[in-house]
């Protein structure tokens, strides 16, 4: 996906799309729950966190529409082809 990603430069979404990305893996999510925490913002990273997943699931559907629309067309037209 991150090649398909680097491709697409020209696309906004996919631009910012991978300068996020660094931010918001798993593995880092418990460190920014501790700074949170910490500084009295866990409200505030609890409604990040709920925006965020919700952000995700949209462009999962996006970029699954983006780059994989192509080939399932291709595909069908492939199908009906064979068919005929």
């Amino acid at each position: 996906m991150n090649q398909l990603m680097d491709s697409d430069s020209s696309n906004w979404i996919s631009f910012i799309t991978r300068q996020v990305h660094v931010f918001i893996k798993k593995g880092v999510a418990i460190h920014y729950l501790l700074i949170f925490t910490l500084a009295g913002g866990l409200p505030l990273f609890l409604r990040l966190a709920a925006f965020g997943s919700n952000l995700t699931w949209v462009l999962t559907l996006y970029f699954n529409h983006r780059f994989f629309r192509r080939q399932h067309i291709a595909g069908i037209e492939k199908t009906i082809q064979n068919a005929a």
